[in-house]
């Protein structure tokens, strides 16, 4: 959440990470995203209109540029 600085154990394999955090607002109160959780640009998902899912919450609005920008930098990536 926005003001709250993570507490993030990175292992091996994410040593090199260069991406800053991005913030999400939970849906409700008991909604906890584990601070180990990740995006992963690489993978797409298209989720079908009839199917259930969780809402957990949003990205912090000063955080969409990040989102954004990390997407597009996955693309362009993939592009090359």
């Amino acid at each position: 959440m926005l003001g709250e600085e993570p507490t993030i154990t990175l292992t091996e394999r994410e040593k090199g990470m260069r991406k800053d955090t991005i913030y999400a607002d939970p849906a409700s109160k008991r909604e906890k995203l584990d601070p180990k959780s990740r995006i992963n640009f690489a993978k797409y998902y298209h989720v079908e209109h009839n199917i259930k899912v969780r809402d957990v919450g949003r990205v912090h609005p000063d955080d969409m540029h990040k989102l954004f920008s990390y997407f597009k930098q996955s693309v362009q990536d993939d592009l090359a």
